[in-house]
């Protein structure tokens, strides 16, 4: 599968080290990985495309809104308060 790190700090996949904004190969065999499972769910890295295996190819580059449109970072300023006023 293709992985993009969306987060700012390098990735270590087995033997492959992926720098902030790159794209890499890894094998298929990671996606059940609980550590790598963790770097998706927490916006750090992106599956850009799965393949083989059930459905064929996907497309999961926003992994949970953090894309890579944009540039980025979040405009918002200040820190979260929240919701509080």
């Amino acid at each position: 599968m293709k992985v993009k790190n969306i987060g700012g700090k390098v990735v270590s996949i087995g033997t492959t080290a992926i720098l902030p904004d790159e794209t890499a190969q890894v094998s298929d065999s990671y996606a059940d990985n609980p550590a790598f499972t963790c770097l998706v769910e927490h916006g750090n890295l992106a599956i850009v495309r799965a393949t083989g295996g059930k459905g064929g190819k996907k497309n999961q580059s926003d992994a949970g809104g953090k894309g890579d449109e944009g540039g980025g970072k979040d405009d918002s300023g200040g820190k979260d308060d929240g919701g509080q006023a």
